[in-house]
């Protein structure tokens, strides 16, 4: 794949590990995950935000879909956006999936609870015939600082599927690391890109891993943190950030 211009800023070619050809399985655990909207329907008794968050089905095309986990991982708000969610100027925050021993080793102590280092996410299969395109809209979307690697997804089916996920690791050039809480918050509560508002992608993911039961301490941190702020103002109609957000750019 070749280098993408894109927003003034050149991104690096994607090394592609799969044959897209032969179809394969899609683990996410991001945008994937809220784009979904039996995660969001099956919550009987909504809370401060799930189920009155608009919701969405996922933009690329497959055949079947399995929820599911990876085990020895960790989600963490600690990849910056400066593509979808934030401007090369104010790069949003977007989650990455780290192994254990990086997330210990930048937040030593971490680990709270038992879904701590078990990322719960959904797994699509694309097929033969529409592997070539999903791919190519793929590698556009996770032009910024991710690389592909292969998982086992244990699903909730019983089934384990090895799938392709992709992931921002800590000596990539957008890899933004380790930050408190409130400084993501505050980043989160600020930043928009081409994408749209980065609080929408923080409300609607934990949204959709609040109906599910499957927070985190570092996904509750952040909310927490965005209520201080009192950016989490109008969750029943959309997302709005706080009072000082950045600019989108035009």
């Amino acid at each position: 794949m070749a280098a993408i211009e894109f927003g003034g800023l050149t991104y690096a070619p994607m090394e592609v590990i799969v044959d897209p050809r032969k179809g394969f399985w899609l683990f996410g655990y991001g945008s994937v995950v809220w784009k979904v909207c039996a995660l969001l329907m099956k919550c009987q008794k909504p809370s401060s935000i799930t189920q009155r968050i608009p919701h969405e089905q996922v933009d690329f095309e497959h055949d079947d879909r399995k929820s599911g986990f990876v085990e020895g991982f960790a989600r963490r708000f600690w990849q910056a956006s400066p593509d979808h969610r934030g401007i090369p100027e104010r790069p949003g925050r977007v989650c990455t999936l780290l192994s254990a021993a990086d997330a210990e080793a930048l937040e030593p102590g971490s680990a709270s609870g038992p879904n701590e280092y078990k990322v719960h996410g959904c797994a699509y299969h694309v097929p033969a015939n529409k592997g070539p395109s999903v791919m190519e809209g793929l590698l556009f979307r996770e032009k910024a600082g991710y690389t592909q690697r292969l998982v086992d997804v244990t699903c909730t089916d019983g089934s384990t599927v090895q799938a392709l996920v992709f992931v921002g690791e800590p000596a990539g050039e957008h890899f933004a690391g380790y930050q408190p809480g409130s400084e993501i918050a505050e980043i989160i509560s600020k930043s928009a890109g081409p994408s749209g508002p980065n609080l929408e992608y923080f409300l609607k993911l934990y949204a959709a891993l609040e109906t599910e039961g499957q927070l985190d301490s570092h996904l509750r941190n952040i909310y927490t943190e965005l209520e201080r702020l009192g950016a989490v103002l109008h969750a029943d109609t959309g997302v709005t950030a706080s009072t000082d957000s950045a600019q989108s750019p035009s």
